[in-house]
C-alpha cells in the first residue's frame, strides 16, 4: 500500500511539474510550440543530386522552408542514376508521412510504382524535370524539352551550315526527359539533308564516363561536326574528349544544357556554342505551390465537383520555356559570390 501511494505521489509531482511548465510558457513560446507541431513537411528527391545543375532548385527549395510559415522542406536524392537507391529514399519519405513529394525520377518506369505507393498513402506527388507519365502524380513540371533542343540545336547547326555528322549525348536511356531532349536534336538533324546522326551515347550525367563514351565515338567517326548534349555534364564531357584527341575550339560544334560554371567558361572560351537555361527557381516554386494547394484543399475550385468526377484541376504537364545562352549573355549566369 505504501509503495502504491509512493508511485501515485511521484506521478502527481511529475504531472504537476509538466502542467506548471505549460502554464509558465509565455504566449510567444506556446505559439511557437504549436507551430512546430503543425508544420507541414515537403520533400524533394532528385536524380544525381550532387551535380551543380541542382543549385538553383536546391537553394529555392531550402528558402521556401525557411521563409514560408508552418513549412519545412528537405532536399535529397541519390548521387547517381541508381533507381533502387531512390526507391529506398522514397520508402523512407512515405514512412515518415511527409505532406508532399517533388521527385525527379532516376528511371521513369522503375519509379512509377513508388509514386503510386506514395499517392495511395495520401501523399501528393509532383514530378519535376523527369517524368513518370504512367504514375498517379498530380502534375509534371518541366522545362521545354523537344522545343528547347530544337532552339539550341538549330542555333548550333546554323553555325555549321547545317552540314556534317552529329553525336547526341544523353544522361540515361531510361530517363523520359533525356529521351525527349534527344528527340528535339534528332529532329534538327532529320530536317537537313546535309546532316547525319551517327551515334547516341549515354554519358550517365558524369564527366569522366561521358568523356570516355564520346571519345570512343569520335575515334569511330573522326569527321563528326556536331555534339549535341542533353544534360548539364554532356558538354563538359564532350570538351574533355575533344581535348584528349587534340581538337581545338570550333573544330567540333558543341551544345550544352544548363549553366554550370565550367560550362559557362567553355562557352566564353569558344569550346561550346550554346546552351539552354531553364527557369529553375520559378519551376521549383510551381511544384511547391501545387503541393501546398493540394494539402490545404484549395487546389480544386471550391464550388465545382471536379475531384468527384475525376477531372484534373490543372494541366497534367506544365512546360516552361528556356532561354538560349551564348557568348553574348553567358556572364548573366555567372554566380555572384556571397549571394
Amino acid at each position: 500500500m505504501k509503495k502504491q501511494n509512493l508511485v501515485i505521489a511521484v506521478l502527481a509531482i511529475v504531472i504537476g511539474v509538466l502542467i506548471g511548465t505549460q502554464l509558465n510558457r509565455g504566449p510567444k513560446e506556446s505559439q511557437a510550440s504549436q507551430q512546430l507541431q503543425t508544420k507541414q513537411r515537403f520533400a524533394m528527391n532528385v536524380v544525381v543530386s550532387g551535380v551543380p545543375f541542382w543549385t538553383d532548385t536546391r537553394e529555392t527549395w531550402e528558402k521556401i522552408g525557411k521563409t514560408v510559415e508552418g513549412v519545412e522542406t528537405v532536399f535529397g536524392g541519390p548521387t547517381d542514376t541508381d533507381a533502387s537507391k531512390q526507391i529506398e529514399e522514397m520508402d523512407a519519405l512515405i514512412a515518415e508521412k511527409v505532406d508532399g513529394i517533388v521527385i525527379a525520377p532516376c528511371d521513369s518506369d522503375s519509379l512509377t510504382p513508388e509514386i503510386d505507393k506514395a499517392v495511395a498513402a495520401g501523399i501528393p506527388v509532383v514530378t519535376y524535370l523527369t517524368d513518370s507519365p504512367k504514375s498517379k502524380r498530380i502534375c509534371y513540371v518541366t522545362s521545354s524539352l523537344e522545343g528547347a533542343s530544337r532552339l539550341v540545336g538549330d542555333y548550333v547547326a546554323n553555325i555549321g551550315g547545317y552540314t556534317g555528322s552529329a553525336i547526341v549525348s544523353i544522361g540515361a536511356a531510361g530517363s523520359e526527359e533525356q529521351r525527349r531532349r534527344a528527340a528535339g536534336f534528332k529532329e534538327i538533324v532529320k530536317q537537313h539533308p546535309g546532316m547525319e546522326l551517327v551515334q547516341t551515347v549515354e554519358d550517365k550525367f558524369d564527366d569522366v564516363k561521358g568523356a570516355d563514351e564520346i571519345k570512343a565515338a569520335l575515334i569511330r567517326t573522326p569527321d563528326v561536326r556536331f555534339i549535341f548534349g542533353c544534360n548539364s555534364r554532356s558538354a563538359a564531357a564532350a570538351v574533355t574528349a575533344l581535348k584528349e584527341l587534340g581538337k581545338k575550339p570550333g573544330d567540333v560544334l558543341v551544345s550544352a544544357w544548363d549553366y554550370d560554371s565550367d560550362v559557362l567558361k567553355l562557352i566564353k572560351d569558344g569550346w561550346v556554342q550554346a546552351s539552354a537555361a531553364q527557369q529553375s527557381s520559378f519551376m521549383t516554386e510551381l511544384c511547391f505551390g501545387i503541393l501546398q494547394a493540394d494539402g490545404k484543399n484549395f487546389l480544386y475550385p471550391q464550388s465545382l465537383d471536379l475531384k468527384k468526377f475525376g477531372v484534373p484541376p490543372l494541366p497534367t504537364m506544365i512546360e516552361v520555356p528556356v532561354t538560349l545562352i551564348t557568348s553574348t549573355n553567358a556572364d548573366a549566369y555567372v554566380r555572384v559570390q556571397g549571394k
